[in-house]
């Protein structure tokens, strides 16, 4: 869950457009026609800190949480974005100014569309990372990623592929969904064998089992309940089994945040960000496999 610099917040829903195309892939648009399976196919982050995010009638306290804002930097909005509103701490008080969901779904495309090309600096340690102190972060990352590349080969949508720095991993036949185009050209450029496309994460335009499997990374942990009952919903509507990948709870931060992340250009977005316990994450999800438990990833797998 995103919330646009205006400071009102929604549904996720991802607009549904077409990828321009580019050497070397295919992309299509993720609309309701054709339904299909693969022949008619159509969910963290920048830098951050590891603690809470405190907010008080709209100021916002450092220091930022782990690894979906920046050192204080994240993504930026566009031009229309302008300055957080007044933050209530309650849940319930946020829930009383939800947007409606085309506003929403421009608010989370332009958050990941201004981030696309610094995306990677969280998970590399570079750019702003660079002096980020992640004790074990690299080495754990490359076990995860090792766990993910274990799985068997599937026809797989990856949902919130982002700029594919996991779906490189996967294997088998491999679909890419994400509400930003600009996320998707970094994925293409990236895995020119896969197929990506601009979609909905909450309604996705396939078939019944059009996918044996579904993947999704730093993306489940942004979704409020509504959302996040949508989702498995979906997931489970779509594939027979489902994978996500998320974030460990550790030191720093709490189960659940609201987080202020400032993009490079000094934009700000309240982020809904939520840290797992990996074997609550597995009965979250109606049970299943834990594939990875690690200090800051953990990885999921669930059959439908």
């Amino acid at each position: 869950m995103v919330r646009p610099p205006c400071g009102r917040r929604g549904h996720l829903h991802a607009r549904r457009e077409r990828l321009p195309q580019a050497p070397g892939r295919e992309c299509r648009e993720a609309g309701k026609e054709p339904r299909g399976g693969p022949a008619g196919r159509p969910d963290e982050s920048g830098p951050s800190s590891d603690s809470q995010t405190d907010h008080h009638q709209g100021a916002f306290q450092r220091p930022f949480n782990d690894e979906l804002v920046g050192p204080h930097t994240e993504p930026a909005p566009t031009e229309d974005a302008g300055e957080l509103g007044s933050l209530n701490t309650k849940a319930d008080a946020r829930r009383t100014s939800r947007q409606s969901a085309p506003d929403y779904a421009s608010g989370v495309k332009a958050y990941y569309e201004a981030r696309a090309r610094e995306y990677d600096d969280w998970v590399y340690g570079t750019g702003l990372f660079t002096e980020r102190h992640r004790h074990g972060w690299h080495e754990e990352r490359e076990r995860m990623q090792d766990a993910v590349a274990a799985m068997p080969a599937e026809r797989t949508l990856d949902i919130a592929c982002g700029t594919g720095w996991l779906t490189q991993h996967l294997q088998g036949e491999i679909v890419g969904l994400d509400a930003s185009p600009a996320m998707l050209e970094v994925a293409a450029e990236r895995i020119p064998s896969a197929e990506f496309l601009v979609g909905d994460a909450l309604d996705l335009p396939f078939e019944d089992r059009s996918f044996e499997r579904i993947t999704t990374g730093h993306f489940y942990g942004h979704l409020e309940e509504a959302e996040r009952i949508r989702f498995l919903a979906e997931a489970h509507r779509v594939a027979g089994e489902l994978v996500v990948i998320d974030s460990a709870l550790h030191d720093g931060v709490e189960p659940v945040e609201w987080q202020e992340r400032v993009l490079n250009d000094g934009s700000r977005w309240e982020v809904y960000k939520r840290y797992f316990v990996a074997s609550e994450l597995a009965d979250e999800l109606g049970g299943g496999d834990v594939l990875f438990d690690g200090n800051w990833f953990v990885v999921v797998r669930s059959r439908g």
